[in-house]
């Protein structure tokens, strides 16, 4: 669709003026100015809307046109005229000529000609304009988030979207359709996409001209589907006194319903499907709808949640055995966020790694141990979405259910000296016990964190001289995680802890292993080197550097400054 927007008045000829009059002041107020008046009659002039500003005092006045065709040239040489006569006795004054059809060719090719100056105080906008000024002011949901919202509350394809003026505010008009009988349906959203209430439906109903549409609730449907989450099946007449809406709404709202592939309909009882396509479409709508953990908590969600595994499985391209589904289903239930990229995520780096796997033809021992880190590295992300999501204060409620209990550890630290600055410092720390449907198997989260967060932590341990903690995580990560990434890591940084002790005996062989992967080959030769330094042993020292510069591997340039400082370390 193209994001340019129609805006309509709506109401009689003096009505759809008013509306944009109206409209054109709450412009005005957002943008500073106060002392509104409309229709103010001169002699030999008429000005629709005048104000001033309210920190400057500075006057401006508006002239507002709702017509259908663009606007001529003489009514806008008028209104300059107007303007510049007001100038004469006020020289701060502006003016801005609204026009929501246009202008023709030769108006806009007059104000072309106009000098800047004149241009900075006489202002021609558009509807369009006048919408992005909206927009801009916050008056106004933009076009590609009005998109998203009503996209999120309907998948029938969208035919038109208007911008309606009225005396009591702006409105949304959506016209969406079914393509398979042509049947249309409109509806109506607020200003920011929200639901208007039923006066105001009622209000413009009797302004627009339905035709053959349908007039649906957007909200409806939302409101039908929440119904639906705990209720196996209902009646068109229960839905409707349950959400105190008319049949004829409910009836328009189930026929759009079953048109998505989101309801079905058998002997008049009314329930939600429960194939992938309908859960994840229901999903997303709850997300948008800010109501993700009423869907989660629902019946509907508890009934279907054993298909997700699969999907995610087949949409990541990992083989799942029986444990590794049910601690996937353990995290979904109570992590918004796991479940959001299990059925949303992209998986794009699994699929290539995959299609590489069998591309270059590896060896079955091998190929499996590559897919056995893909799959630490698909566990990983849920386990931190699960951590961010216990805890989001929102998500309580799954919490509750769930028995997850979350204890605060609060710390502070002040460091301070007489006549000088003093640093204070506070943070916390989050523990919490976790019990899923039963009990939860030694190891099994930490099969899901990866060696990343692991990593992390040996390293934090190692920099405050906990060395034998640390060492016994990297040892940890090596073991668990052979060949991969965190595992080099883990090595080399084993070897900086024996390193710092004067331990080269240790070190070398940790560096000679790390070495051997080229993202981790610049370091581990460096560090070779300080151990080759310590040991007197300029030799192979010299060696290495020679070796750092012949494979390009000095990143930096500075292998002088680098054999400098090995001198010192000797």
């Amino acid at each position: 669709m193209s994001s340019s927007i129609e805006i309509i008045a709506i109401g009689d000829n003096n009505e759809n003026g008013r509306s944009l009059e109206r409209n054109v002041g709450l412009l005005l107020t957002s943008l500073g100015f106060k002392d509104l008046r409309y229709n103010i009659h001169r002699t030999g002039e008429e000005v629709d809307v005048s104000a001033r500003h309210r920190l400057s005092n500075e006057p401006i006045m508006a002239q507002c046109k709702a017509h259908q065709d663009p606007i001529k040239t003489p009514p806008v040489r008028l209104f300059f005229g107007d303007l510049e006569k007001e100038r004469q006795d006020n020289p701060r004054t502006s003016g801005i000529f609204v026009s929501l059809s246009g202008f023709i060719g030769t108006a806009c090719e007059w104000y072309d000609e106009l000098e800047d100056e004149v241009k900075d105080y006489f202002k021609l906008l558009d509807g369009n304009k006048f919408c992005s000024y909206l927009q801009k002011e916050g008056l106004l949901s933009s076009f590609d988030n009005m998109i998203s919202i009503i996209q999120a509350r309907t998948s029938l394809p969208i035919k038109e979207i208007s911008l309606l003026l009225t005396e009591i505010g702006f409105f949304w008009k959506v016209v969406t359709w079914k393509q398979e009988t042509g049947q249309k349906y409109i509806s109506f959203l607020n200003n920011k996409g929200g639901s208007p209430n039923r006066n105001d439906i009622e209000y413009l109903l009797k302004r627009i001209n339905l035709l053959d549409a349908k007039h649906i609730l957007l909200q409806s449907h939302h409101n039908v589907i929440k119904y639906l989450y705990n209720e196996s099946v209902s009646s068109v007449k229960k839905i409707a006194e349950t959400i105190n809406e008319s049949e004829d709404d409910i009836y328009a709202t189930i026929d759009e319903l079953k048109a998505q592939a989101l309801v079905e309909e058998r002997s008049n009882k009314i329930f939600l499907r429960t194939e992938i396509d309908t859960f994840i479409s229901l999903f997303k709508e709850a997300a948008t709808e800010d109501s993700i953990i009423d869907f989660m908590l629902s019946n509907y969600f508890n009934s279907t949640i054993n298909i997700i595994p699969n999907y995610i499985s087949a949409k990541y391209l990992v083989e799942l055995d029986e444990q590794e589904i049910e601690s996937l289903v353990r995290i979904i239930k109570i992590s918004p966020k796991a479940l959001e990229i299990g059925l949303l995520g992209d998986s794009t780096k699994y699929r290539n790694n995959e299609d590489h796997i069998r591309k270059i033809n590896l060896p079955k021992a091998k190929a499996e141990e590559w897919r056995t880190l893909r799959k630490s590295d698909f566990f990983s992300q849920f386990y931190e979405f699960l951590l961010s999501d216990l805890k989001d204060q929102k998500n309580s409620p799954l919490v509750k259910k769930y028995e997850i209990s979350a204890y605060v550890n609060r710390f502070q630290i002040k460091l301070g000296k007489r006549f000088e600055l003093y640093l204070s410092l506070s943070g916390e720390t989050n523990t919490m016990w976790v019990q899923l449907d039963g009990e939860i198997k030694a190891g099994q989260l930490l099969s899901a964190t990866g060696p990343g967060p692991l990593l992390l932590n040996a390293d934090t341990l190692a920099a405050m001289g906990e060395d034998e903690k640390a060492i016994k995580i990297y040892d940890g990560i090596i073991e668990n995680y052979p060949n991969s990434e965190g595992a080099v890591a883990a090595i080399n940084n084993k070897g900086l802890i024996f390193l710092k002790l004067k331990n080269t005996k240790e070190a070398i062989p940790l560096f000679e292993i790390a070495k051997k992967e080229k993202f981790a080959e610049e370091v581990a030769l460096k560090n070779l080197a300080r151990c080759y330094a310590i040991k007197h042993q300029y030799g192979c020292v010299e060696k290495i550097c020679n070796k750092l510069i012949y494979k390009k591997l000095d990143e930096h340039g500075n292998i002088d400054d680098f054999k400098q400082q090995l001198l010192k370390i000797s």
